[in-house]
């Protein structure tokens, strides 16, 4: 197992009471409708560099709140803000040293309510690592507070790493993971020795979904003859069983058009031999904010297949997610709502991408995904009834590179979720080390504890 390192954790609570300034019920909250909030905090859990403590509330079409308190032998533990309008706030928290630097900060959105106590959690991070945003009790950790959830890193990672030939030389990473029959099966891309975008699609097999096999030293799938449409980059492996044949959905480009991407699709009877469509099945939108696209998700829902995919614009700015649909898994069509997921906290950066989505045994639907251009990468979720409208989880982000308590460890990427039938868990990412070394590892719970 490998050795993490681990800072120490100081955290305090901080206790917010809305409360109502009015017995009137308001349908659409307005001026004459307002409430307050109250913080409770421990001063002795409050790391001794800070010297303030800085609340700032905002709302389009409203001044914005703010409420300053300075961290000295007068400070009390609690802090109240009032005369706050009903309604959806913007709350960030910053924590200042006496140079007025900001050290720590977390943001959130808050919905004042009248007649009703609330729950809100922020996490505030160093400011070169990202915020996180929640809902009742404000948690505030200055700095790592570990994995949630009772996720626990598998003694044995990382369980797939490269075998240094020139078509993995770099490392591995991207994995997708498919609960099969006779086990678990696992399709990754790789990072050759070659550079310039080029990647490698490699295959494993596991009884456990912890051990894993590696099949070859050669990779499963390549990129295209030159001349084809695919002949500079295939990866983003995603595979769905339909009936007893394989198929597979993968990013790819033309060399030297790595500003146009689009997405293929492979048959297969094992999982090993496959066979390319000669051309794409769906196409990255030029000039639009999917115009480099690559495929994360297909699940079936109500007789159609949804694929969920990655877009950024041809500058590559932005990261958003998309959503086509379907009958055959063939001929798809872009959902009318795309986008469905768009950056809009501060801890995603400039983009969300990798969307990994489940479809939950209510029917309800869990997609976890990652953030983009940050100094920190970050896993978040999201939540929706039907597959199209999101709402995101508003405890995100729900992993953080920090989480993993791993000095070593650059970033964490390409979040991939798996449920099995033991009510046990696993969650697949890409661990980026400090020494450039690229290799996949898992997290497990076990809940029948």
């Amino acid at each position: 197992m490998k050795k993490k390192g681990k800072d120490i954790i100081i955290a305090f609570l901080l206790l917010l009471v809305f409360f109502s300034c009015s017995d009137e019920k308001i349908t659409n909250p307005g001026q004459k409708s307002a409430g307050g909030i109250q913080f409770a905090i421990k001063k002795e859990n409050i790391p001794s560099n800070i010297f303030l403590i800085e609340v700032s509330l905002s709302r389009e079409g409203f001044g914005s709140i703010i409420k300053n308190v300075v961290v000295d032998d007068s400070f009390e533990d609690l802090i109240s803000i009032n005369s706050i309008p009903v309604g959806l706030w913007d709350i960030v928290i910053n924590a200042k040293d006496e140079l007025g630097v900001v050290k720590y900060t977390g943001e959130s959105s808050v919905e004042i309510l009248e007649n009703q106590t609330m729950l809100l959690s922020i996490t505030l991070q160093p400011v070169q690592g990202t915020t996180s945003v929640g809902s009742l009790i404000i948690t505030i950790n200055w700095g790592s507070e570990g994995l949630p959830d009772n996720w626990e890193y598998f003694e044995n990672n990382p369980i797939v790493t490269n075998f240094g030939s020139v078509f993995d030389a770099r490392g591995v990473t991207i994995p997708f993971v498919l609960k099969d029959n006779n086990g678990f099966k696992m399709w990754y891309a790789a990072f050759p020795s070659e550079t310039g975008g080029k990647m490698y699609i490699f295959y494993a097999h596991s009884q456990d979904g912890l051990n894993w096999q590696r099949h070859s030293y050669l990779p499963v799938l390549f990129p295209g003859e030159p001349g084809s449409w695919d002949d500079g980059h295939i990866g983003e492996p995603v595979v769905i069983k339909i009936q007893d044949q394989y198929v597979m959905y993968y990013g790819g480009f033309r060399a030297y058009e790595n500003n146009n991407w689009n997405i293929g699709r492979a048959v297969s009877n094992d999982g090993i031999n496959w066979q390319k469509d000669n051309e794409p099945v769906f196409y990255g939108s030029q000039d639009e904010w999917d115009q480099i696209i690559s495929p994360q998700s297909v699940i079936a829902v109500n007789n159609k297949y949804y694929m969920y995919y990655s877009g950024r614009n041809g500058n590559q700015s932005t990261y958003s997610i998309g959503l086509a649909i379907s009958n055959d898994g063939i001929n798809w069509n872009r959902s009318t709502q795309n986008p469905i997921l768009i950056p809009s906290h501060t801890w995603e950066g400039s983009g969300v991408y990798y969307p990994d989505v489940h479809k939950n045994t209510d029917g309800t639907f869990t997609m976890y995904y990652m953030n983009a251009f940050t100094n920190q990468t970050s896993f978040g979720r999201a939540y929706s009834q039907d597959g199209i409208v999101w709402n995101k989880d508003p405890a995100n982000p729900y992993m953080t590179t920090q989480s993993f308590l791993n000095v070593n460890l650059e970033k964490v990427a390409y979040p991939r979720y798996l449920k099995l039938s033991n009510n046990s868990e696993l969650f697949y990412f890409t661990e980026f080390d400090i020494n450039a070394n690229k290799t996949i590892n898992v997290l497990i719970k076990n809940n029948n504890n």
